[in-house]
């Protein structure tokens, strides 16, 4: 069975902690919009980015864009809260920051991972009904 790919012709980053650029994104005319948890939110400010997913979410998405969260590189320990607040927010999808080799999370691996696989399974089969199957 071939699933039809979507086609993101433009890509629009958001600074998630930027209520500003959150609350006009929507109304830019990007195909898909990055709410940025990484390289744009200070260190002090991610817990408050991370929550902020919540509303943010259906914000930038509301007029049809495909909404995508980049989260912080696993190294960091923060990717999987950012994981998981991005899956519980609706987004369609994740971009990872700064994997180097797949070896790179090999330290993290067990039932962490495995929330984080189901928690990703659960969207994309929200997104695309019968993916998981």
């Amino acid at each position: 069975m071939t699933r039809p790919q979507p086609t993101w012709r433009s890509l629009l980053f958001v600074p998630v902690t930027s209520e500003r650029f959150v609350a006009k994104a929507h109304t830019r005319g990007a195909d898909a919009i990055i709410l940025d948890l990484e390289d744009a939110v200070a260190p002090q400010e991610k817990a408050r980015a991370r929550a902020a997913l919540k509303d943010a979410v259906p914000a930038v998405g509301r007029n049809g864009a495909t909404v995508f969260v980049r989260i912080n590189a696993v190294a960091t320990g923060l990717a999987f809260d950012d994981a998981d607040a991005a899956c519980r927010a609706g987004a369609f999808g994740l971009f990872v920051a700064k994997v180097q080799a797949p070896s790179q999370n090999d330290r993290h691996r067990g039932k962490r991972d495995l929330m984080y696989f189901e928690a990703m399974m659960r969207v994309l089969d929200r997104q695309m009904p019968g993916y998981a199957d």
